[in-house]
């Protein structure tokens, strides 16, 4: 929610499903979320890590229904700034409306200061840029990858073809406000828990680095001469900036600059050397605390939240249990992600193999690495790469 405090002053409210309401800890549905640790998002289904009951209905932020929440309360002014300590609460709320990303775009768009939704959506994009901007400002970044999205025959449950989705001023919205709900969250555990759970990540990959520089030397030497580990967003956002290369170039030099990235990874923070730096975002704290019902780590995040609320003696999670959930959930997000970039090659591969018995398909792109025994190549319809291998070719 949003509401004008005064003149120049905003009331933002971030309400998250209460997970561990209705989770207990220790009983049998928190060790089988435990175990999971995240929802797999596959090409054509979902595996939740919480029971249907829960993720749908219980858990869920019904329009109509009163819900549990838990709330970060942040107030700002009208230039995005934090005025006074973010305040976290439990509460109920009775959701109005829920709109689709391309409805609320769609209210955005009309500007209509005679509707509620639409004043409150514009005051709350007004704040989402002055985020955003400060973000890219300190060196966030903005570079990622295009994956596809597969439309399948409903008889046989075959890929039939694919898109990619739109995004639209909502989807940074939203973004914006998360982000910013994780950030104070992070700097709350931070000053009251002894053993935070953090989301971290690091600089880029200096041997990765040297590694790209040589690559471009001959193609972009001006380019090659500017990369170096202690890039950030500002200085990648230059060199592509100064790229006078056509949009799939562009889409290449991303690529490999994505292949210099290190993976984010949860941690625990550590009062004797502090360090939580989230390279990517560019922020000093970072956590997870908006998606208790599709990630594991939110949870126990809520419950490091409530030991404080609450003024409980003893916390709810010792250090080596802390540190096991940790290694579990670092471990099944990297396997989650491989599996569903492993299954969107497939289905890509299968498409493409169903259309060349009546078509010859051809694929061209530019050369993104050489190695001793293959070569890989950019597949810019559909996002991936393909690795050439004795003339044979697999999706990689």
């Amino acid at each position: 929610h949003i509401r004008r405090v005064d003149k120049d002053t905003f009331e933002v409210g971030v309400h998250i499903a209460d997970v561990s309401h209705y989770v207990g800890q220790g009983t049998k549905t928190d060790e089988l979320a435990a175990e999971r640790t995240t929802s797999i998002y596959l090409p054509e289904t979902v595996i939740p890590m919480l029971p249907n009951v829960l993720c749908e209905d219980l858990a869920s932020l019904t329009p109509g229904e009163p819900k549990r929440t838990f709330t970060a309360i942040i107030t700002m002014n009208e230039n995005g700034e934090i005025v006074k300590p973010t305040r976290f609460t439990k509460g109920l709320i009775n959701n109005r409306r829920k709109f689709s990303y391309e409805e609320a775009q769609n209210l955005l768009d009309a500007n209509n200061e005679e509707c509620k939704y639409s004043r409150d959506l514009a005051q709350l994009y007004n704040l989402s840029k002055h985020l955003r901007a400060k973000r890219l400002e300190n060196g966030a970044t903005t570079i990622g990858t295009k994956s596809p999205t597969f439309n399948f025959d409903k008889m046989t449950g075959l890929p039939v073809s694919f898109h990619f989705e739109d995004s639209f001023s909502t989807n940074k919205l939203i973004e914006e406000f998360m982000v910013l709900a994780n950030c104070e969250c992070a700097r709350f555990l931070i000053e009251h828990v002894e053993h935070p759970v953090i989301r971290f990540h690091d600089s880029l990959r200096e041997e990765k680095c040297s590694e790209l520089s040589r690559l471009l030397s001959n193609a972009l030497p001006e380019i090659a001469s500017q990369i170096d580990s202690k890039m950030d967003g500002n200085s990648l956002r230059k060199v592509l900036a100064d790229l006078n290369q056509d949009e799939i170039k562009k889409e290449v030099i991303e690529l490999m600059f994505i292949r210099c990235f290190t993976e984010a990874r949860y941690g625990i923070f550590d009062k004797q050397e502090p360090n939580a730096n989230h390279f990517g975002l560019a922020l000093q704290e970072y956590t997870h605390f908006t998606s208790p019902i599709r990630r594991f780590p939110d949870v126990i995040v809520h419950r490091q939240l409530n030991d404080v609320l609450t003024g409980k003696e003893a916390p709810s999670y010792a250090l080596p249990e802390l540190e096991k959930h940790v290694r579990r959930s670092n471990l099944k997000k990297y396997r989650n992600r491989k599996l569903q970039t492993d299954l969107c090659r497939l289905f890509t591969w299968m498409l493409y193999k169903n259309r060349s018995k009546n078509e010859t398909v051809k694929i061209t792109g530019p050369i993104v690495n050489v190695s001793d025994d293959a070569v890989e190549v950019y597949w810019s319809e559909t996002g991936l790469v393909l690795e050439c291998l004795h003339e044979v070719i697999f999706l990689i």
